[in-house]
């Protein structure tokens, strides 16, 4: 019995020490979250292992949640905002076995508070690629939209229920008229289409996207900001297999595209870039070609755009803009952002890609000048030679590039994203240009491939009238 009760003791000892340092270790993270020196989402992460109670977890969580611009919001809720926007559930899903580890770690914790046996550990390698994912059969907004957080209201500052100077509904503020446009047309100028930022949780980035969120509420309103913006994960390749599932879910309609999309690994096993996905580790899931993991952030960097255009299929949306979490700082955008809406509208009707970054930088002819709601001249010029094709910090697309550029990565693979993008797809293809073999690929002007001088893309770009290249 006397010793029964010193083993009780014991436990009850250890059971106290393991609390008190696992809240110190809460103090220490919550102090992190207010100097800001890791964001929020990490620090979720982070508390994750830490053995506290339920109690104790919610209240870390609490603090840190309120501390973060981005919501995640629960499997019932949904946001009526169009087309682009449904049933949103809860964001950057992650991967099955760090599901089931942080179970298997708090059904240890709830065994040991009531004395029972915990569960024995799984042993088992990594799951096989594409273990829950399935290639893209339909448009199916609700797989979009787990993987986007909602933008918080708190995150707008003071104009979080304002106005803002431009009406981002459809029929607000006018434009000048354009010499196409007939006569007693009427010219309305709406943010309508889905603006997503692509972020990786660094305190750096949140700070920008911040920064960027407010600038939007400010000229278009909080309610437009709400209903449009959208933050989604970014990829980084060094932490797979964790959130694997959503560079998974970003080639799915490629996937689909195949010829045999129900076996990943053969189907992508010889398509340049997209086949990292197939080539990791079978055991621990993990990239370990050291060629791939030099360029981890170009492989990372592409995956989460081809998710951007995947998304955009499922929500079944015509227009989508991007931009990367810095996308709105000073020298890289290159519009004013009042001219979203604009830029919207004045793109020209077979446009692929309109390009928003590098402002003073002339890419090629310039086909118009437009006017925003606020009166800013904005100019819209073919893309033809890029001066530095590189960087995707700001863009928009349309369904029509989605329905081109998910074949030619089925059939030709994929390469550096911003290059292979504004270097060759989007300018007349060189005589001798056989990067890609354009010239026999069958998906391109009625299987007659792209020829010298053609373009496989239709893409232009939008800057404001007498913008300077940075430095000059």
């Amino acid at each position: 019995m006397l010793e029964a009760r010193g083993v009780d003791r014991l436990g009850d000892a250890t059971r106290w020490r393991r609390r008190v340092s696992a809240l110190a270790c809460s103090a220490v993270l919550v102090g992190l979250a207010v100097l800001g020196t890791l964001e929020p989402g990490r620090l979720r992460s982070a508390a994750t292992p830490l053995g506290l109670s339920r109690a104790d977890r919610e209240i870390l969580r609490g603090v840190l949640d309120a501390r973060d611009p981005l919501a995640a919001p629960s499997e019932g809720d949904a946001v009526d905002s169009g087309a682009h926007v449904a049933a949103l559930g809860r964001s950057g899903a992650r991967r099955r076995s760090d599901r089931g580890d942080r179970r298997s770690r708090a059904s240890r914790r709830d065994a040991r508070d009531a004395d029972l046996p915990p569960p024995r550990a799984s042993r088992s390698k990594a799951p096989p690629p594409f273990a829950d994912a399935a290639p893209w059969t339909h448009p199916d907004p609700a797989r979009a939209a787990k993987y986007s957080r909602l933008v918080k209201r708190s995150a707008l500052g003071a104009d979080a229920d304002a106005p803002g100077l431009v009406d981002a509904s459809v029929g607000g503020l006018g434009l000048r008229r354009r010499s196409r446009d007939p006569p007693g047309r009427d010219l309305p100028a709406p943010w309508t289409a889905p603006l997503r930022f692509i972020t990786l949780g660094a305190p750096k980035e949140t700070k920008a996207m911040s920064a960027a969120l407010r600038t939007l509420a400010a000229t278009f309103g909080g309610d437009a900001v709400r209903e449009n913006v959208r933050a989604v994960p970014g990829v980084d390749v060094l932490r797979w297999p964790w959130d694997v599932d959503f560079a998974e879910y970003a080639v799915s309609g490629v996937l689909a595209h195949t010829q045999h999309p129900e076996d990943p690994a053969r189907a992508l096993g010889e398509l340049p870039w997209v086949n990292a996905l197939v080539r990791r580790d079978p055991r621990s899931g993990r990239m370990t070609d050291e060629e791939s993991l030099r360029l981890s952030h170009h492989f990372g960097c592409l995956f989460a755009h081809v998710a951007q255009w995947q998304m955009s299929l499922d929500e079944g949306a015509a227009h989508t803009f991007v931009f990367e979490s810095d996308g709105f700082e000073p020298g890289l955008l290159g519009v004013p952002v009042s001219a979203l809406g604009a830029i919207q509208r004045a793109a020209p009707r077979e446009y692929d890609l309109v390009f928003l970054h590098h402002p003073g930088e002339v890419v090629g002819d310039l086909l118009e000048t437009f006017a925003d709601p606020l009166g800013n001249d904005v100019e819209l010029y073919a893309f033809e030679n890029p001066v530095t094709p590189s960087g995707l910090s700001g863009y928009m697309f349309s369904d029509r590039f989605v329905a081109k550029i998910l074949p030619l990565i089925a059939s030709r693979g994929a390469d550096m994203v911003d290059a292979w993008l504004m270097g060759h797809l989007c300018r007349s293809l060189r005589e001798n240009d056989w990067a890609y073999d354009l010239p026999h690929y069958e998906g391109a002007n009625d299987g007659k491939g792209v020829q010298w001088g053609e373009k496989f893309l239709n893409c232009y770009k939008a800057m404001t009238k007498g913008a300077r290249l940075p430095g000059r």
